[in-house]
């Protein structure tokens, strides 16, 4: 997407939670190659990011002047006076957020994330107050996305803004970091939740097998009555049952999709014959498997599921 004339918003309400700190969003701007374009000497309360995708310019800040050049990226912090001139013949663009940081009362932070990873957001976000240097991590891509949503205005828009806005913000911290390796490890699943997903792999991907009860509790590392609990917990009904309902899903199926005779899809979807799974049809939906695809040939004009 190619911006040609300038856009300010100022007026949206995005707050991001990080830890123990609340980032408010007060505008988002863009302002394409204008040759004549200046700012005075000004500072903010707040934090400024500025991306400069394209052209050149001197930034002069702490009584310092910097090139600025294709790919810059620079933070101004709150009361840092900083004044900025484009170049007359590359005149440069730039993306900017302007955001101020709050502590949050009640942290609320999700449980899963590092407690490290928040503290060191939190400690470079806070600290810095001045940064110069280059676009490393491509955040101009992000802006771009951000008003590519903006003119789209298609569902969910909001919440895409929203993480492209965050995932700014943790670039730039980043930045601050350079190359430094995170000192901690990402949640990983509990033993019980990796045992739902081996369980899971036995009952949906191996339901045709006459696999016993025993076996996959052996497999999964767990006594044969401590799984009967978690199969209770987690399916609400037993280790037959849950079995028996993953064929008989899989049947219906069969018979809606394909045409495969009853004695086919039997012993496809794990029923001892064709009496049997006739048996089941009639226990749990009070009709034949004959009866069944006839009520529902309508919908065998779908695209095939299988």
């Amino acid at each position: 997407m190619r911006l040609t004339k300038q856009y300010y918003f100022d007026d949206l309400d995005f707050k991001i939670h990080l830890g123990g700190l609340e980032i408010n969003i007060l505008y988002i701007h863009f302002v394409p190659p204008i040759p004549t374009w200046t700012e005075i000497n000004h500072s903010h309360t707040g934090y400024e990011l500025h991306f400069v995708p394209s052209g050149r310019g001197v930034l002069s800040a702490n009584h310092t002047s910097y090139a600025i050049t294709p790919s810059t990226f620079y933070l101004t912090g709150p009361g840092v006076y900083h004044a900025q001139k484009t170049d007359f013949h590359d005149p440069m663009t730039e993306y900017c957020i302007n955001f101020e940081i709050k502590r949050r009362k009640a942290k609320g932070q999700d449980p899963k994330i590092p407690p490290q990873e928040l503290e060191g957001l939190e400690r470079y976000l806070q600290e810095t107050t001045f940064w110069f240097g280059s676009d490393t991590y491509n955040a101009c891509d992000l802006f771009e996305r951000i008003f590519a949503e903006f003119q789209a205005k298609r569902l969910g828009y909001y919440i895409a803004v929203k993480n492209y806005i965050e995932q700014i913000i943790i670039s730039s911290a980043r930045y601050y970091m350079g190359r430094q390796e995170a000192a901690y490890t990402p949640p990983y699943k509990t033993l019980y939740q990796s045992r739902l997903r081996t369980l899971d792999t036995y009952l949906y991907q191996d339901y045709a097998k006459t696999t016993a009860l025993d076996t996959i509790a052996k497999n999964i590392g767990v006594s044969p009555r401590q799984l009967q609990r978690i199969i209770k917990e987690y399916y609400k009904m037993s280790f037959k049952q849950k079995v028996t309902s993953i064929r008989l899903e899989n049947a219906k199926n069969l018979l809606l999709y394909t045409d495969l005779s009853t004695e086919e899809i039997a012993e496809r979807v794990g029923f001892s014959s064709a009496s049997h799974l006739s048996f089941v049809f009639k226990r749990q939906e009070a009709l034949t498997p004959y009866q069944f695809k006839k009520r529902n040939k309508h919908v065998t004009d779908r695209a095939p599921m299988l």
